[in-house]
């Protein structure tokens, strides 16, 4: 039987190569898709006025992943951190503006193989909307359901809501944030991608950082 993929979420910006793979699939997946009309009932003195059309409004999507580590007696904070750099300012992208949150894809469906990278290029149109899903990360609700003995969270769910955005336009002007000055302090999320062949090294360098930093 062929293995087919969960849901992902990966970075595009090659700034901030990362990506989070839901340790189970989703049950719904809801999205909604508005258009913006006017009334041109200027001195018409009706109940029905003539519409005119403005413009389309991005895509907006909603999504719950999960996240489980139960069994193995696992962490899943270091899969939390790595989540939160999709709602975090990275300087290194539009560096020259201070910096800002990476877009993204949604990636769900089609079968195994290959990097994150190459999925997110291969055309996968996971609502039915006739392209890829890209946009930005709006907002994440992290609840932890689960605990170990000792406090530590081995499992949680978490909604993630999207903005559909084909482009990003890079801040200027007055409006744009100054360069971030460098910091000194460890980032040992950077380069982490969630899959179970670094996932040691992840929690090796993650405890080493004083754990959650946020």
């Amino acid at each position: 039987m062929d293995k087919f993929e969960k849901v992902t979420i990966v970075s595009l910006d090659e700034e901030l190569p990362i990506f989070i793979t839901s340790k189970y699939n989703p049950q719904t997946l809801s999205f909604t898709k508005q258009v913006s009309w006017s009334a041109n009932n200027s001195g018409s003195k009706t109940d029905y006025p003539s519409l005119q059309f403005c413009s389309g409004n991005a895509i907006k999507l909603s999504i719950e992943l999960f996240f489980d580590k139960y069994e193995e007696g696992g962490d899943v904070r270091p899969e939390i951190l790595t989540l939160m750099q999709f709602v975090h300012v990275c300087p290194a992208i539009d560096s020259e503006r201070g910096g800002r949150p990476p877009k993204v894809q949604l990636i769900w469906g089609g079968k195994s193989g290959g990097n994150a990278l190459a999925r997110a290029s291969s055309g996968i149109d996971p609502l039915g909307i006739g392209k890829p899903f890209q946009g930005v990360v709006e907002s994440v609700k992290t609840d932890y359901t689960m605990f170990l003995e000792n406090g530590t969270p081995c499992r949680a769910s978490v909604k993630v809501d999207l903005i559909q955005a084909d482009a990003i336009e890079e801040g200027s002007g007055s409006d744009a944030a100054p360069p971030a000055k460098p910091s000194s302090e460890p980032n040992p999320v950077v380069a982490y991608n969630a899959s179970p062949d670094n996932r040691d090294d992840v929690h090796e360098s993650y405890e080493q950082n004083g754990g959650l930093k946020i």
